[in-house]
């Protein structure tokens, strides 16, 4: 994937050092990774991921009981707790490997950042399917004025990718189903777009998939 230039947008390497880099990172930043209690930290409900695959869930837990949390978290601060902005998946994985603590990066970040921060990790880990993806696109356009041209610039994209995946959240909920779980890919849905019916739209989606219909 492209990187993005500039801000935010020029990828976690910034931002999320793995330990043994800690030493540099620190020099450079002039901040510190703190040890930080779970019961403190608060889940983003604006997390744009929503899905998280238990098998993969469980390796995660599996792999932190046996090797600890190797990459920190980055979290904001909200009074007396902590708002989690990249690092769910471990966040959730130390509680349920019996962690009381986890190692995180605080940054002052404005709800801007903490969304994009979130979108960008989630894109470069390569960890949203494709209709989380353009749903996120879609919540910086509608809260924060975003253009398709300065999300193409921060996402590290152009702008037809950009509008290309908005295109999709045209599409009934229905077919967008067969994406977000795994059924079918961006690909078999798309042409769907030149159809102006949604029953149509709903009713062709599930031939394609009874019929194995190749894209």
């Amino acid at each position: 994937m492209a990187k993005a230039k500039g801000g935010l947008g020029k990828g976690l390497g910034a931002l999320l050092p793995v330990f043994d880099e800690m030493d540099e990172f620190n020099k450079e930043q002039g901040q510190a990774i703190e040890q930080l209690s779970l019961d403190k930290i608060i889940a983003n409900a604006e997390q744009p991921r929503k899905y998280f695959d238990e098998d993969d869930m469980a390796d995660l837990v599996e792999s932190i009981k046996e090797h600890g949390v190797l990459q920190p978290i980055i979290v904001a601060p909200r009074g007396e707790q902590f708002l989690l902005v990249a690092g769910e998946r471990r966040w959730r994985a130390s509680a349920a490997a019996g962690l009381e603590t986890i190692p995180a990066l605080i940054k002052p970040l404005s709800d801007s950042q903490i969304f994009e921060l979130a979108l960008i990790e989630n894109i470069q880990r390569a960890n949203l399917n494709p209709i989380e993806e353009a749903e996120g696109y879609r919540q910086l356009m509608d809260r924060f004025g975003y253009s398709t041209e300065h999300i193409a610039k921060r996402m590290g994209k152009s702008r037809p990718q950009i509008a290309n995946a908005l295109r999709l959240l045209a599409l009934p909920e229905e077919v967008l189903a067969f994406v977000v779980d795994g059924r079918l890919s961006v690909g078999h849905i798309r042409p769907l777009l030149a159809l102006d019916d949604a029953g149509w739209q709903i009713d062709f989606v599930h031939e394609i998939y009874q019929n194995h219909l190749s894209v």
